[in-house]
Order: C-alpha cells, then sequence, then structure tokens
C-alpha cells in the first residue's frame, strides 16, 4: 500500500498519487539548507561526505541544523547539500564513465531512525545534490526490508517529495556569508499526467 491508501494499481494506472497533482499547483515553501561541507566535523571532512557510499546519519543532520541555528517547521523542505555535485563536475571523463558502472553516492542512511526523524521534523520534502538523496547503492538485503531502499518507506508510505541532483553551490556560498541557512524555495514540476517524477524547475530566494 502507498500514500493515502493506495494500491500499486491506483499509481501505475489510477493516476494517484502522480506528479501531475504537484504540477497544478507547483511547491512554494520554506528551505531549510543543511550544508554538511560548511559544518564537517573530526570524524567526517568536507572531502568526505563529497563522495562515495557515504551514510549521513541523524546525528549529522541534528550537528548540522543546530551549527546553522535553524528549526524545522510543518511543510518545510529539508535540503541537504552533500558536496558530491561539485565533486562531479571535478572529475574527468575517465572517472564519470567509471562511477556510472559502480554507481556510489553519500545520502541519508537507510534505517528506521532516519525514517522517523523525517517523519517528525514535519518536512514535506528532502532534496540534496547527489543522485538519490539516500546513501547509494541501496541495501537489498532481506534483513533490512523496509528501510533498505528508502524511497519506499519517504515517497510511498509517508508521502514525502524527494529531490536530487540540485545544484546548491550558489546558495552555499550565499548562506555562508550572511549565515542564513532558511530561504523561500519556489519548483514547478513539469504537468505530466500519471508521471512519477519530474525535473524540479527549483528556484531559492534569500
Amino acid at each position: 500500500m502507498f500514500y493515502n491508501n493506495r494500491s500499486v494499481e491506483d499509481v501505475t494506472t489510477g493516476g494517484f498519487n502522480t506528479i501531475d497533482h504537484v504540477a497544478r499547483r507547483g511547491i512554494v515553501t520554506r528551505g531549510v539548507l543543511l550544508d554538511l561541507p560548511a559544518f564537517s566535523s573530526e570524524d567526517l571532512s568536507a572531502d568526505d561526505f563529497s563522495h562515495g557510499s557515504v551514510a549521513i546519519t541523524v546525528d549529522d543532520l541534528e550537528r548540522v541544523r543546530q551549527a546553522a541555528g535553524v528549526k524545522y517547521s510543518p511543510g518545510c523542505a529539508l535540503v541537504i547539500r552533500t558536496g558530491f555535485l561539485s565533486w562531479y563536475r571535478g572529475q574527468n571523463a575517465a572517472a564519470r564513465q567509471q562511477l556510472s558502472k559502480d554507481l556510489r553516492a553519500p545520502g541519508i542512511e537507510h534505517s528506521e531512525e532516519m525514517a522517523r526523524y523525517l517523519w517528525d521534523s514535519g518536512a514535506s520534502a528532502v532534496v540534496s545534490d547527489s543522485f538519490a538523496t539516500e546513501m547509494w547503492p541501496p541495501d537489498w538485503s532481506k534483513d533490512s526490508e523496509p528501510f533498505g531502499y528508502l524511497h519506499r518507506v519517504l515517497i510511498g508510505r509517508l508521502g514525502f517529495t524527494i529531490g536530487e541532483l540540485w545544484d546548491l553551490e550558489a546558495l552555499s556560498e550565499d548562506s555562508l556569508a550572511d549565515g542564513i541557512y532558511e530561504f523561500l524555495l519556489a519548483s514547478a514540476p513539469l504537468h505530466i499526467p500519471h508521471g512519477i517524477g519530474s525535473p524540479a524547475n527549483a528556484v531559492g530566494v534569500k
């Protein structure tokens, strides 16, 4: 079963919980930037967060949130910068091709604790600058179900919107300069009937 008690058939053929419902009005909400490289710790440097299968824990997010001096609010979007996109842009063609053969990326950990944390935050969306938002690859083992592939829990069961590969570099630089890690977030997904995703067409305003 999916969000709002919908079945797989409701989603795949009935058009329930699909992107066109969001596209009709778009998204305008408060964004909270959780900039991990900007607030790296002794255990994890800015470079450690940027690439490889690095699990971002609840403690990591809380530490950065507190360091940035922000609070969550109902319906806000948690915007997580790992540094992945910036790192990727710095790689040559051979390194990029190798990554495509063995996909790995930093992201939120696969755990019930993380799902609970995001739900309890009151947020409606979680996005990042990596290609999966959650750590990649997922944990496909039977023992890890249902949290080994967090997309299914966050989108399918809790109704979150997820964003991937967002360019957060200018926002990071601006926030570092003025010390303000919250902003107005607007996103206009494409109106694709029965679509399961869309380019975000997102902009942050400070």
